[in-house]
């Protein structure tokens, strides 16, 4: 006969049941308490992961930016570098031919040849390499002072005109026999009229570089500004330079004077 196993003895009460069925509910509770804390611990496990994944991929982006900007930075500075020196080399030949441009009107009451050209053209030159290099603001400042530049070495020529004329006269006279009647008195009035002549052409020359001042400071104050130098002050520049030409204009009377005198 088949065995049966009859449960119906096995109550709340029985030892048998509870040896039987605690074990298992407690083995069973174990392991529904691994199974979650493993994959608690597997689903932590593959987040930290991933956000150490984004971690690192953001730290290598962030390491390749600041190296692209750093890499910018430098050839944006090299290339600063680069244009400044430019527009100093330049900048600063403009500033020697100008300087010799105007040594060079100075002798133009001493220089009865043919009037030599070459200063001037070397500071148009230059002054022209310096527009392409420097600000479009600075460009401006510099092509005016060209230009004024250019018009007073015209005007110079100009009044240079009768102190040349005088000139040749009077060597033509001091060619001829002394002993002409009258040829002393003929020279000593041409002589006067050179040295008046002279005088003319020198207080012209010096009231006319004062005149050029202005547009000397408007360049030369854009022009430092474009090499990132100190600037001084546009209008104390301008009355020192202003005060500089008065003082030798008044200078230049008072040697004409006392030699009128002697």
């Amino acid at each position: 006969m088949p065995f049966v196993f009859n449960l119906s003895g096995l109550t709340s009460a029985s030892p048998l049941w509870q040896s039987l069925v605690s074990p298992a509910i407690t083995f069973a509770g174990t392991l529904v308490v691994v199974w979650l804390t493993n994959r608690y611990a597997s689903k932590n496990l593959r987040t930290q992961r991933s956000l150490d994944d984004q971690r690192v991929r953001e730290q290598w982006q962030d390491v390749a930016l600041r190296e692209r900007e750093q890499r910018a930075h430098d050839a944006a500075e090299a290339l600063k570098e680069r244009t400044t020196q430019k527009r100093r080399d330049v900048c600063l030949r403009a500033i020697d031919a100008l300087a010799r441009l105007q040594a060079h009107m100075a002798t133009m009451a001493t220089r009865f040849e043919d009037y030599d050209q070459k200063p001037l053209q070397d500071f148009v030159a230059a002054a022209a390499q310096a527009e392409v290099v420097v600000e479009p603001t600075t460009a401006v400042f510099v092509r005016k002072l060209a230009s004024e530049v250019g018009r007073l070495n015209m005007k110079l020529m100009i009044q240079r005109i009768p102190l040349h004329k005088a000139h040749t006269r009077l060597q033509r006279l001091r060619a001829m026999d002394q002993k002409i009647v009258g040829m002393k008195g003929a020279i000593s009035a041409l002589e006067n009229m050179f040295n008046r002549e002279m005088i003319s052409f020198y207080e012209y020359m010096f009231r006319s570089m004062k005149d050029l001042i202005p547009a000397r400071v408007d360049a030369l104050t854009a022009v430092r500004r474009d090499l990132e130098l100190s600037v001084e002050d546009p209008e104390v520049l301008r009355a020192y330079l202003e005060q500089d030409y008065s003082e030798m204009l008044r200078l230049f009377q008072e040697t004409v004077e006392k030699a009128n005198q002697g």
